[in-house]
């Protein structure tokens, strides 16, 4: 098993350490709403989701894992199929607008066929019961696992309940050296 990209995004005791085979198929899916361009000490919330990407991709020493892309604001965004060439992820430019809706983003990586998704997100998003019950009912059953990563000081409570409910890890970035 190869350790992949949380490991990294936090330093000292909080690190938490993710374990993926080497044909794992995982989706990244990113927050870039609107509460998304909010300072994280002197960068925007969603450059801190795109540092936290790029660390996740690169901290694979496994180019047989791969990766897709989706975005969501209030609508969601498949920025890069599954199996996408893995440098096109590093120069991914994110712009955080609009309203949120992770529910549709959980959606759109179901189509992905994922093994594992990972969510960079501050968490702030209506629809936190339709969330968990989409993840109820069509990721548990699949045995998809959703890795959440916190960012900043919003809505952690959701995103570890949304981990936790399907077997996944809960990461929480309060500060860029946890990233």
């Amino acid at each position: 098993a190869l350790a992949i990209g949380v490991s990294c995004l936090a330093g000292g005791n909080n690190s938490v350490a993710l374990t993926s085979g080497p044909k794992d198929k995982i989706t990244l899916c990113v927050d870039l709403s609107g509460s998304m361009s909010m300072n994280f000490f002197n960068i925007s919330r969603a450059q801190a989701a795109k540092q936290a990407m790029d660390k996740i991709i690169l901290a694979s020493n496994s180019r047989e894992t791969q990766y897709g892309l989706v975005s969501f604001t209030h609508e969601a965004y498949q920025v890069h199929p599954m199996g996408h060439p893995y440098a096109h992820f590093l120069t991914t430019q994110f712009q955080p607008t609009g309203g949120t809706n992770m529910y549709y983003g959980l959606q759109k990586t179901l189509a992905q066929d994922p093994t594992r998704v990972i969510v960079l997100s501050d968490g702030e998003t209506p629809m936190q019961d339709s969330c968990l019950e989409l993840a109820r009912n069509s990721f548990v059953p699949k045995r998809i696992k959703i890795d959440t990563i916190a960012i900043g000081e919003a809505y952690d409570r959701f995103l570890q309940d949304l981990s936790e409910l399907t077997g996944g890890h809960f990461q929480r970035a309060s500060n860029p050296e946890e990233l």
